[in-house]
């Protein structure tokens, strides 16, 4: 059999794989944006630091782990063919918004986050991960200008993450993240809910 033809039987293939588990059962991976995984219907972050404010906040998702949109929310949220969260913020791309990029395991490795502000002030935040699949380190270079080849970071922060609790389905709930070699650490805590 040529390439042709091992290419177009894969093709017939995976589209009647496609029909047959009814295309849209397929669960979405929305959650790796939120480092979680499971039948999570909710999560609320008590406190937060990369690009989740520090305030009370719900997410929430529907049954196939796709991320809902807030009610009377601006934001939008673009995905690629994978399904996987692409980008999500205002449909202007120079107002606040985040775009996601994953690794080949599905998990993000690193965002891009453009604020809307007079200056042009973005970070790209690198994440590295450790045997498990919890997030142990990240990286955030913050810049200023409106060209990303054009601009040098004006300030890095290396972070290294410490799990120090899990719900029975293995999200953490709370981490401390200890920003550039800090000794106090900042706590992030969370609260899932999951779809029984």
């Amino acid at each position: 059999m040529n390439m042709k033809a091992k290419r177009s039987a894969l093709g017939a293939l995976m589209l009647l794989a496609t029909l047959l588990l009814g295309g849209g059962r397929l669960r979405a991976q929305d959650l790796a944006v939120f480092d979680a995984h499971g039948p999570v219907k909710s999560i609320q972050y008590e406190s937060g630091w990369l690009f989740f404010p520090s305030r009370e906040l719900t997410y929430q998702f529907d049954r196939r782990g796709r991320w809902l949109p807030a009610a009377n929310s601006d934001y939008v949220t673009i995905r690629d063919r994978r399904r996987r969260v692409v980008r999500h913020g205002y449909a202007d791309v120079s107002q606040d918004n985040t775009q996601f990029y994953y690794n080949r395991r599905g998990r993000v490795s690193w965002t891009f986050h453009v604020w809307p502000d007079d200056e042009g002030a973005f970070h790209v935040t690198n994440f590295y991960y450790d045997r498990r699949g919890d997030v142990s380190r990240m990286m955030q270079r913050r810049y200023r200008g409106h060209r990303f080849a054009q601009s040098e970071a004006h300030g890095v922060s290396k972070v290294s993450v410490r799990i120090t609790k899990r719900d029975r389905h293995g999200n953490w709930t709370s981490r401390e993240l200890f920003i550039d070699g800090s000794s106090s650490p900042f706590v992030e805590k969370r609260t899932i809910t999951y779809w029984k």
